[in-house]
């Protein structure tokens, strides 16, 4: 009979005995099922495999490749080469080759985070918490180079600059108010009558009237009257008489007073003994390119050749009836003489401007001649 569960056990009748014919069917029946049996996958519970291939035999023990175990790798069978010990970790080092390497408590902590936020948590980073969240405007600001007593200030959009800050600067920087602001920099302090006269209306021709507490801003006349001044009309009733410029009724201070005991310029003149009065000078340079050393009253030198100046008078004189006086210097020490400064008959004399000449004569030899000192004074 064939196997039953996986054990194979003889058909009844099938042995021989002793001095007894054996029984053809048993005998072949039984010869059957071991040819049956022989020719059949052994059964697992037998040893076997319950299966005729390679395939079906590790299928039917539990071993498929890629289900049951795990199909044949070289990195695998790197890794099944390594000698591991407690707190290490395989990496590794090239295509199909593993190696171990030490992993601390602390890295474990790192790589059994579930995301970057839990990442930045165990390394202290979070962000707004240990870190500075990204921000244009730091970018910028990293990039600025800043030296000494300087200060940055935004000069745009995530944009920024430096100036430089004075010792000065930081002493207004550090006042806590207003008022500690205006002691650093010396202003005056604030003060109801400037703001009472800032807050004025004021015109042309105004004036501005107070007592110390009540400021308003008034015309001429009314300000005479607040400040008790009368008018012209007042003070010529008052027997002082102002007309065009002269002064009546009011005694003239004595010359021995330190006055000049008159009302008019003239008459000032002829009681201090002025009888003539200067009323241009002028020492120049009178070789080469002309040149002023000093003067009063006189605008320019004209060259009109050698020899020959026309000085010209800033503001003109009253008429031509002024007096001239000069004096030339010698442009060499010889024996020759010299003449100046004088006028022919037809030279220049008005009330901007005269003309004088310079030249030298000796025996035999006459000629115009520059002057390196020219003076000349005007009298009137």
């Amino acid at each position: 009979m064939p196997r039953t569960g996986g054990v194979f056990s003889l058909l009844s009748g099938s042995k021989g005995t002793p001095n007894t014919t054996i029984q053809s069917a048993p005998y072949n029946a039984q010869l059957d099922d071991f040819a049956a049996d022989a020719n059949a996958a052994r059964p697992i519970t037998a040893g076997g495999t319950g299966a005729t291939s390679a395939s079906g035999a590790r299928t039917a023990l539990g071993l498929e490749i890629g289900t049951n175990v795990q199909a044949y790798d070289a990195l695998l069978q790197s890794i099944a080469a390594l000698t591991t010990v407690a707190d290490r970790v395989i990496y590794t080092t090239g295509v199909d080759t593993a190696a171990v390497t030490t992993i601390t408590s602390y890295g474990r902590s790192l790589i059994d985070d579930v995301d970057a936020a839990a990442a930045r948590t165990t390394l202290g980073l979070v962000i707004g918490t240990n870190v500075q969240a990204f921000d244009a405007d730091l970018t910028a600001f990293a990039s600025v180079t800043i030296a000494a007593n300087q200060i940055a200030y935004g000069t745009g959009a995530a944009t920024w600059g430096v100036t430089s800050l004075t010792a000065f600067a930081r002493t207004i920087l550090d006042d806590a108010d207003a008022a500690t602001v205006r002691t650093t920099i010396g202003a005056q302090a604030s003060d109801t009558g400037l703001t009472a006269i800032a807050a004025l209306a004021v015109t042309d021709s105004n004036f501005i009237v107070g007592n110390g507490t009540t400021w308003v801003a008034e015309s001429g006349a009314t300000a005479r009257t607040s400040l008790g001044l009368g008018s012209m009309a007042t003070q010529n009733a008052n027997g002082v008489a102002i007309t065009g410029g002269s002064v009546a009724g009011i005694t003239d201070l004595a010359v021995a007073d330190g006055g000049t005991g008159a009302s008019t310029a003239a008459g000032a003149k002829t009681n201090l003994g002025i009888t003539d009065d200067v009323q241009a000078w002028v020492n120049f340079n009178g070789t080469g390119t002309v040149a002023i050393r000093a003067s009063r009253n006189v605008s320019s030198i004209t060259d009109n050749g050698v020899g020959d100046y026309t000085v010209n008078f800033t503001s003109a004189l009253a008429d031509t009836n002024y007096a001239v006086f000069g004096w030339a210097r010698y442009a060499s020490s010889t024996s020759n003489t010299l003449l100046g400064p004088f006028a022919w008959a037809s030279d220049t004399k008005t009330t901007t401007a005269v003309r004088m000449r310079v030249q030298y004569s000796d025996p035999g030899s006459t000629g115009a001649q520059d002057s390196p000192e020219f003076n000349l004074m005007v009298v009137r």
